[in-house]
């Protein structure tokens, strides 16, 4: 698993800070993702191939900023648990000022990985946060303190998926929640329009 942790902060991580578009009214927006867009690549990222399968793939995603939590839920074609492999996703939020941060839920086998990290990895503590994985519905679902976000009043979000029923790793599925599919890994999760908070 630690192969796959290791990928999936590298998926994570935050490069150039995106300009600001209009902001969304109100604290929720519902989106949709594009289905059958997924790649499968190498587990360096490379070798990259076009990937319609069901699993993993997202099509739906609700944010919800309140004034004290953002929840972020992402649903999916599909989402199984492996006993050998793993599916996850890193969740970026960036606030007004341009600060990043990265939730990481995974999950392979018996074993889950639930954090909070900076735009370079390392780890933050968060009271508060929560999770849950609902294979029944296809969804995962991560909350975060608004305290843990610099109490910003406006915010963007990415979603990486990321999965693999390899137990090495050697092969990853991934999906970009808000870009179009591409012959290569993102370096970082590409932001939604801008949400107000509260």
């Amino acid at each position: 698993m630690l192969r796959l942790v290791r990928f999936v902060t590298a998926t994570a991580a935050v490069v150039a800070i995106a300009g600001f578009a209009t902001p969304a009214d109100g604290a929720i927006a519902n989106d949709t993702d594009q289905t059958s867009d997924m790649v499968q690549c190498d587990a360096n990222g490379a070798n990259c191939v076009a990937d319609n399968g069901a699993q993993g793939d997202i099509s739906a995603i609700t944010i919800n900023a309140g004034a004290t939590t953002v929840t972020v839920t992402t649903t999916f074609r599909g989402l199984t648990s492996f006993d050998d492999g793993m599916q996850g996703e890193a969740v970026r939020i960036q606030t007004k000022a341009g600060v990043n941060r990265t939730v990481r839920l995974v999950r392979s086998g018996g074993q889950l990985l639930f954090d909070l990290v900076d735009a370079s990895g390392g780890a933050l503590t968060c009271a508060g946060m929560s999770q849950s994985i609902d294979f029944g519905a296809k969804t995962m679902q991560v909350s975060v303190p608004t305290s843990c976000l610099d109490n910003t009043t406006q915010l963007s979000v990415g979603i990486a998926s990321v999965w693999s029923n390899d137990p090495e790793g050697s092969v990853v599925h991934v999906d970009d929640a808000y870009a179009n599919r591409t012959t290569s890994l993102p370096a970082t999760p590409s932001l939604s329009h801008k949400i107000n908070v509260g």
